[in-house]
């Protein structure tokens, strides 16, 4: 099948209908949706975002830059809201490649949407054939394009945003093909950006660039066949050959957005930080713990949770997102790990003072129980006293999903400094019907804080 993947995954995008898709991925779509406009709401407030509207200040055009009364061209309303729903890190994850789908697949969607005067429903078929595009190549290639060192939310991303936005174009199977294979052609990210303001600016870039491939291909222009299984192809160079052809195969009789799932993250750090926060704010209320009588904190991860915060005494907001060390120090002083927190938390010299107590490891490789961040934490107190907690599965995985209203309280939470409550709860109103909106340009709320 190698030399049809990429006709295969262009047909199944051109022939996709909302109304025959399995609905139990058209509500986590537009939960995906909803929790991705909060965050990125939110991320408009930050300096990352504001740097990367700078960028394109004198760009203006028919498409909609979230939460401000601008109109840009479309590639730069995909780079802007890109980058605004991952300034945070509080964007959904997926295991199926290891991968922020939201964060790349929504902006490129909506822009290419919104610049044809589609409706909701456009939005809502052409998002989710881009993140099936997406987890679906994560699973073919296995989760070794991750581990060889790739950010695979931009390097499988920029796929899934050509998929998307080729959708919401409507774009033949042809062009649609030519539109992964350019995106194919270009990968970028790579692990190092982790702990850097630029991650957040390259996911706009992802979205662009996805964007562009899309709106490349229905000009004419197109990469020559094997994009994918090419000597020098995707699957060779970025992964390691392997691809499971089943996968491909099987697209639209089973749906990533409901198996493996999409984890919502209740805190704005890594997703590999958020099981061990649950443990830690566990042990605090039940043991009513003094952060002044800690002598020693312990905590096990995963694999993958180890290797994805490097940062044990981080010196800024961003490594702060990716150090287990402010997180369980955060959780444990202060009951709470949110967005204010990341900034405060680092000039707080108890904060200094208890992060360098931590010793991190990993363990959880022979527990079939365990999740992909799966997380212990063990209190040694001055007395000698061990209090400890694991939490295979963190509130919003799928295995753990949130309670009902969780999602629309992180919304509200998300967007209090730009929406009044009454806007915010309108918007989660329209959201919650998508598919009813007869023009996406009417989507957004008509004024802002």
């Amino acid at each position: 099948m190698a030399a049809d993947r990429i006709a295969a995954m262009a047909q199944w995008v051109a022939d996709f209908e909302l109304a025959g898709c399995d609905m139990r991925a058209v509500a986590v779509a537009r939960d995906c949706i909803t929790d991705g406009l909060g965050v990125a709401l939110a991320g408009t407030r930050t300096d990352i975002w504001h740097a990367c509207a700078r960028l394109t200040a004198a760009d203006e055009g028919l498409c909609s830059v979230w939460s401000k009364p601008r109109r840009v061209q479309a590639q730069a309303a995909a780079f802007l809201n890109g980058a605004a729903l991952h300034a945070l890190d509080f964007d959904d994850t997926c295991y199926a490649g290891i991968v922020h789908g939201t964060a790349a697949v929504l902006p490129a969607a909506w822009a290419a949407c919104e610049s044809r005067g589609g409706d909701g429903a456009s939005l809502l078929a052409a998002f989710i054939c881009g993140v099936e595009i997406e987890y679906a190549l994560g699973l073919a290639l296995t989760d070794a394009v991750y581990h060889r060192g790739y950010w695979s939310t931009a390097t499988l991303g920029i796929v899934g945003a050509a998929a998307g936005a080729a959708k919401a174009l409507g774009l033949s199977p042809a062009q649609i093909g030519n539109a992964l294979s350019l995106a194919l052609a270009m990968p970028m990210g790579l692990r190092s950006v982790h702990g850097a303001n630029a991650k957040p600016y390259l996911v706009g870039m992802v979205a662009r660039l996805g964007l562009e491939a899309a709106l490349a291909a229905r000009e004419g222009i197109a990469c020559p066949p094997g994009a994918l299984s090419h000597r020098f192809g995707f699957q060779n160079v970025v992964g390691t050959g392997a691809f499971d052809d089943d996968v491909i195969v099987q697209l639209g009789k089973r749906y990533s957005l409901v198996d493996p799932g999409v984890a919502f993250k209740l805190y704005p750090l890594c997703s590999a930080t958020q099981a061990a926060i649950e443990a830690t704010l566990g042990l605090r209320e039940r043991h009513g713990i003094d952060p002044s009588k800690v002598a020693h904190i312990e905590c096990i991860s995963t694999r993958l949770g180890f290797d994805s915060l490097p940062y044990l005494a981080p010196r800024t907001a961003s490594e702060a997102q990716f150090s287990m060390s402010f997180a369980i120090s955060c959780a444990l002083l202060r009951g709470r790990v949110g967005v204010a927190d990341l900034d405060s938390g680092l000039r707080d010299p108890a904060m200094l003072g208890l992060m360098p107590r931590l010793q991190f490891s990993t363990g959880f490789q022979d527990q079939p129980a365990a999740g992909p961040e799966s997380a212990c934490v063990t209190l040694i107190m001055v007395d000698g006293a061990r209090h400890q907690c694991t939490i295979m599965h963190a509130q919003g995985m799928p295995q753990q999903p949130l309670a009902p209203g969780r999602l629309a309280a992180k919304f509200r939470d998300c967007t209090r400094d730009t929406l009044t409550p009454e806007q915010a709860a309108n918007f989660l109103d329209r959201l919650s019907g998508l598919e009813r909106c007869s023009d996406l340009r009417n989507l957004l709320p008509t004024g802002y804080l």
